[in-house]
């Protein structure tokens, strides 16, 4: 079996997400560092099996079978700070908490989780508004990206049909999504939805 040497390293090691992916990274930060330092923050008090949750579905395994408490998981030795990370200091090489902790270190290791955008009444953030404007090629490519997936459902099909047709009327070369989508029936049915959607976007005054 092949052994990995001990590293002398020093330093504050902070990870954000307590997830498979930061746990594991911790764990091995610990079986590598002489002396290690790490704290993870994370709110969560379950770890989830996520690829469990199909066979709940399937009866294979119940809901029970597919987490462990939160504390099971971290690593022996790492410090679990049970809060959310709501500001980031680069510079100064900090990190606040929800409930007002301040934690400095010296390498971070990002594992947050993704979060969903906060909508307007309107159907658009401001800031997806914003970007849509000032990128609209980037997010034709993104849309073409998409519609290249084999065994895509109508409804997706349709909808980034819509958003490429809007991307290229941004970008002031309408019948572009004509010639370059991969699925050229649903480009000229997009069409003028896609142009409807171009004129809304414009109308609009978003904040950077």
């Amino acid at each position: 079996m092949h052994h990995l040497n001990m590293v002398d390293a020093k330093g504050r090691i902070l990870i954000i997400g307590g997830g498979a992916a930061g746990c594991s990274f911790a764990a091995r930060l610990m079986r590598r560092l002489s002396n290690p330092d790490i704290t993870l923050i994370d709110p969560a008090d379950r770890q989830y099996y996520q690829p469990g949750f199909t066979f709940i579905a399937a009866g294979i395994f119940k809901p029970d079978e597919v987490w462990k408490p939160m504390s099971k998981c971290i690593p022996s030795g790492v410090k679990w700070i049970k809060d959310s990370v709501i500001e980031l200091d680069p510079v100064k090489q900090t990190a606040r908490t929800a409930g007002g902790q301040m934690v400095e270190y010296d390498f971070l290791v990002l594992n947050e989780n993704l979060r969903f955008v906060d909508y307007q009444p309107q159907g658009m953030s401001n800031s997806m508004l914003w970007q849509y404007r000032n990128s609209p090629n980037s997010f034709a490519e993104i849309r073409k990206l998409y519609l290249s997936f084999p065994n895509t459902p109508l409804k997706y099909r349709l909808r980034h049909s819509v958003h490429l047709a809007s991307s290229c009327f941004l970008a002031g070369k309408g019948l572009r999504s004509l010639r370059e989508s991969p699925r050229k029936g649903m480009a000229l049915v997009a069409l003028p939805f896609g142009w409807a959607l171009s004129v809304y976007i414009r109308s609009k005054q978003p904040t950077k």
